[in-house]
């Protein structure tokens, strides 16, 4: 499972959550799109990936022990605080 006190691959000190990218405000969402591209099994670890430009946040899933994208084309637009 996730460690919330382990840092993610990209240099981050902390991970990101959708939660944090809106100040945990949910009024700020404005849009959200993805393609749920392949079956998740029991017990295995999810990567989100995420990146953000301006108002809008792009992410994608993968299950870490296929290397498999399973969520795909993720797209959140985001008000400014």
């Amino acid at each position: 499972g996730a460690d919330p006190a382990r840092p993610v691959h990209a240099g981050r000190r902390r991970p990101r959550h959708p939660q944090d990218l809106c100040d945990y405000d949910p009024a700020r969402f404005r849009s959200l799109d993805l393609r749920f591209s392949a079956p998740v099994y029991p017990g295995e670890t999810i990567r989100t990936e995420m990146w953000r430009d301006d108002g809008v946040v792009s992410f994608r899933a993968r299950a870490v022990e296929r290397d498999a994208v399973v969520l795909d084309h993720g797209r959140a637009e985001v008000a400014e605080s």
